[in-house]
């Protein structure tokens, strides 16, 4: 054989052997390229559970931030429920505590938008109280209203406010933490 013929032997070896390297590199390269991409998806997810954790954690405390607007105007209104209606005071004290429950229904619908399912039922319970609370302030008597815990006066209802909040807060507080558990025990996975 001459030497261009054996040249033409060693270049199909050298060919031959090249296209599976080849094939062996695109093959890394594509498992490179799927694993980028699972980290974006795993880290995209982590980036809107995140955000959405900081928008509920914000949607709760409007709805504290308004829970005790709410309680600050009642405890006014029953201050000056005994002043004379159509006194300045008290139509002051009204105002505000009709102005705080509107902004506790707004974050209170606000919250329901994207709690968790455990979650509502407090809020709700909370807004209830507050309906009521609103409701024996505009009575002239301490008359029975109609709560989750049966029929109550209107004096029993800021206690059942002050424990309505007390729920959502500590259902709040737990959940919150359990997500931080589970955020960390995962980033330890």
């Amino acid at each position: 054989m001459d030497l261009g013929g054996i040249a033409a032997v060693v270049a199909a070896g050298f060919t031959a052997l090249g296209l599976p390297a080849t094939y062996l590199q695109a093959r890394a390269a594509r498992c490179a390229a799927d694993n980028a991409v699972e980290a974006a998806k795993i880290a995209a997810r982590a980036l809107h559970a995140e955000a959405r954790r900081t928008a509920q954690r914000q949607a709760y405390v409007d709805l504290l931030v308004a829970a005790d607007g709410f309680e600050k105007a009642a405890v006014s209104m029953a201050w000056c429920a005994s002043l004379p209606p159509g006194s300045a005071a008290r139509e002051d004290a009204e105002t505000r505590l009709n102005d705080a429950h509107t902004a506790l229904g707004k974050a209170a619908r606000l919250v329901g938008l994207d709690a968790p399912e455990a979650v509502i039922p407090l809020v709700e319970r909370l807004k209830h109280v507050a309906d009521v609370c609103l409701l024996s302030s505009q009575s002239e008597e301490d008359v029975e209203w109609p709560t989750d815990d049966g029929m109550v006066l209107g004096s029993y209802v800021p206690a059942l406010y002050r424990r309505a909040r007390q729920a959502f807060v500590d259902h709040v507080r737990q959940s919150l933490n359990a997500d931080v558990r589970q955020a960390s025990d995962s980033v330890r996975q």
